[in-house]
């Protein structure tokens, strides 16, 4: 058995060493002819590369690129829901009251007249007349004044004149009197003054 395998290494010897070389060639052909500089871009699939290098295929956050155009205005919303009604404020002044008074002035002389709003009202406005009407009768003064009940400020009508007439007149004074929500302060002779 030995003899026959001597004999069969001696008749191929040659055959084995050219097969051998040849091997070998083929190896380093193949490894010195393809390196990385020799392959196409893009030409590895991601499927054929190692775990390792999918993880170094990420590069570095790029820099902020500049702030775009801004938008078209979206379409307006819906109409939102109604609020809660108020609460109803105070009444206004519409409770009025008229109030008059009746004063005798003698031919030649000056007269006077007063009347007061009732307690707690204020006058809103008031003027005066005479009967019968005379060209010779001069009213002197028609305003409001303070008066000495509750609230005390703008709360009558004044009305003064003088009948130049040779018969007596009387003088009618009439105050327009409501009750107020508020006051913004007291009555002032200036103010009054202004007034007139």
């Amino acid at each position: 058995m030995l003899v026959s395998v001597l004999r069969h290494l001696r008749r191929n010897l040659v055959a084995y060493v050219a097969l051998l070389f040849a091997l070998s060639g083929s190896s380093y052909a193949a490894a010195a002819l393809i390196n990385g500089a020799q392959i196409k871009p893009h030409s590895i699939p991601k499927n054929r590369l190692t775990s390792e290098a999918i993880a170094q295929l990420k590069g570095n956050r790029g820099a902020r690129g500049a702030q775009g155009m801004q938008g078209a205005p979206g379409p307006t919303g819906a109409r939102g829901v109604q609020g809660v009604p108020g609460i109803q404020g105070p009444p206004g002044p519409v409770d009025l009251d008229y109030e008059t008074t009746a004063v005798m002035v003698p031919a030649g002389t000056d007269g006077l007249g007063q009347v007061p709003c009732p307690i707690n009202m204020v006058a809103t406005g008031g003027g005066a007349t005479t009967d019968p009407a005379d060209p010779a009768i001069t009213i002197n003064e028609s305003d409001w004044i303070d008066w000495a009940l509750p609230p005390f400020t703008a709360n009558a009508w004044e009305a003064s004149i003088h009948n130049g007439s040779a018969s007596p007149v009387t003088l009618y004074v009439d105050v327009i009197c409501t009750t107020p929500t508020s006051i913004s302060g007291p009555a002032h002779e200036s103010a009054r003054q202004a007034h007139k």
